[in-house]
């Protein structure tokens, strides 16, 4: 029997998704849950770091004065003056928006999480819940058929949900990595 491979921050949603275990039924879902939290914990921490950077009280300051900079009657004088404005504006309003769709996006991968978790112990309570039907006096083979298609249902949901988490992930280490990216071109050269 191969070993699952340990969990790195890229790819392992993608491999306990594409593997199961002996059972047949996702026991690596919890493996891909786990490894999926540590990777936004990870990306949380980046995040934070990005948002203390961009200081969004700060930043809502700023806008403003060139919001009123930019209403000035005498502003289009100064062609050149004009346009440092509202570029200048543009461009501060573009990290007000990076910083709005950045926590966004950390929400909807806890509010993910947070889905995922209670799913893996629902599998649990169908089980309790088979039992339980089956001291009731009904059939022991519906219970159990009933209890399978629930099992599937899911695992079938927290399969799909581990990937769309997994996507969000990925689409936060892309807007974080493009972020950096840019700090680093826009600091003294």
């Amino acid at each position: 029997a191969r070993g699952v491979p340990p969990p790195t921050p890229r790819g392992s949603a993608a491999r306990a998704l594409s593997s199961k275990g002996s059972d047949g039924g996702g026991s690596d879902a919890g493996l891909g849950v786990n490894a999926l939290a540590r990777r936004v914990d990870a990306l949380r921490a980046r995040a934070e770091a990005a948002l203390r950077v961009i200081d969004q009280d700060r930043l809502a300051e700023e806008i403003a004065a060139q919001e009123r900079l930019a209403t000035r009657q005498d502003l289009w004088d100064d062609a050149r003056e004009a346009q440092s404005a509202l570029q200048s504006l543009k461009h501060l309003k573009h990290r007000a928006g990076f910083a709005a769709r950045l926590e966004a996006r950390l929400e909807d991968l806890d509010a993910a999480i947070d889905l995922l978790k209670p799913s893996q112990g629902q599998r649990l309570d169908t089980a309790d819940a088979s039992s339980k039907e089956k001291d009731d006096g009904e059939d022991a083979a519906a219970a159990a058929k009933g209890g399978e298609e629930e099992d599937e249902d899911n695992a079938s949901f927290a399969s799909d949900m581990l990937a769309e988490a997994s996507s969000l992930a990925s689409s936060l280490e892309r807007s974080l990595r493009r972020w950096e990216f840019e700090q680093l071109l826009d600091g003294p050269h």
